[in-house]
């Protein structure tokens, strides 16, 4: 049975299959949920497309829409043994639902379709084995299979795909949500019949609120530490929720241009130009964090004036660089766009203009380029 609230409200179901034998999470190609999603192949570990970090991935046909869609399946009953795992499993599930109702709107955060419990019943059996299952957009994959480094190709693109992930951070911002695992495996390339592919953020499931009532809120830092702002690696956290929390999805978005232009991380290239001494980690720098800025903050210039920067192109170098330095700023007190840091806040709505205005500069002179008087 599958019920629709109308919109872009997620249909909610519980579809209960009468079967022979309980198949496992991993085994449940060719089963189709609710009468709509028929799942088609199960992702490889590490393919999972936005699909967070529990669950065993499917891609599915839509029978209803005829589009693909991206299905994860969570088995409970595995982990009946170990009670705080479960309770654990529980409370992560059912936030990553809240976060996906929340997010339903927003254009530019992948959405979740539908949502509820597949069961299957044995012969016999007055206890159905239920799974988890939650249907999400599916896109042709994260950015990484699709971005290109050679320094003749579209620039373009890449600022679109800043362009699109800084509108999903000021969507979320509006709902008084933050992503925190911004990195380009959860940055999904959609179809498009426009000049560019759509974009969207994917894997809410680690995102914090500022009213404090999800798992993640207490936690220092819940995403990819490999993608994390410079002062959490350093254990530093801030109490008011600008700095902590949407200065760190802003800089992600620097650390997204950083990736896309030069094919890394500003943060590993940053880490890796201090001495040993000043790292972070066994046998780096135990003081605080505040003590060390100038130092991080002289490192982060070098490391953008000699290596990153000069792989951004030439029509649009100076002011990329200008919001990928106040994005990739040390101090999350002043990262942000400048005027808007005056008035209290990180401006990525502020951000988000300025770089769809260099898009379409990039686009006017890759036309221009291509098609010469």
């Amino acid at each position: 049975m599958a019920t629709s609230q109308g919109g872009n409200a997620p249909v909610e179901f519980n579809d209960l299959q009468q079967v022979a034998e309980v198949p496992k999470a991993d085994a449940l190609v060719g089963v189709t949920i609710a009468g709509r999603w028929r799942l088609e192949e199960k992702f490889h570990e590490g393919k999972q497309e936005s699909g967070g970090n529990f669950g065993v991935g499917y891609t599915a046909l839509d029978l209803q829409d005829q589009v693909p869609r991206f299905v994860k399946v969570v088995d409970f009953r595995s982990r009946l043994r170990n009670m705080n795992e479960l309770r654990q499993l529980l409370e992560i599930a059912s936030f990553e639902v809240t976060m996906q109702k929340a997010c339903a709107r927003m254009s530019k955060v992948v959405r979740m379709v539908g949502h509820g419990e597949l069961a299957f019943q044995t012969p016999g059996s007055q206890d159905p084995y239920n799974y988890l299952c939650l249907v999400l957009e599916r896109g042709d994959g994260d950015i990484k299979s699709h971005v290109d480094f050679r320094p003749d190709r579209s620039s373009y693109w890449k600022l679109w795909v800043l362009r699109e992930v800084a509108l999903a951070i000021v969507q979320m911002e509006r709902a008084q949500l933050a992503h925190n695992d911004i990195k380009p495996s959860n940055v999904i390339r959609f179809p498009s019949s426009g000049t560019a592919h759509s974009i969207k953020l994917g894997d809410v499931g680690r995102a914090v609120t500022k009213l404090g009532n999800g798992p993640f809120d207490g936690i220092h830092w819940a995403g990819d530490p490999r993608h994390m702002p410079l002062e959490t690696l350093y254990g530093w956290r801030e109490p008011e929720w600008q700095n902590r929390r949407t200065a760190a999805d802003g800089y992600m978005l620097g650390n997204l241009a950083c990736f896309l232009f030069s094919g890394s991380s500003i943060t590993e290239r940053v880490i890796n130009s201090l001495p040993p001494g000043y790292r972070p980690g066994p046998g780096g720098f135990t003081g605080a964090y505040r003590d060390l800025l100038d130092i991080i903050r002289h490192a982060r210039n070098n490391v953008l004036e000699g290596q990153v920067i000069p792989t951004f192109p030439a029509e649009v170098r100076a002011e990329l660089g200008d919001i990928v330095r106040w994005l990739t700023e040390p101090d999350p007190c002043m990262r942000g766009e400048p005027g808007a840091r005056r008035a209290g806040t990180v401006g990525v709505d502020r951000i988000h203009s300025r770089i769809e205005r260099l898009a379409q500069r990039a686009l006017i002179n890759e036309r221009v380029t291509a098609h010469p008087k």
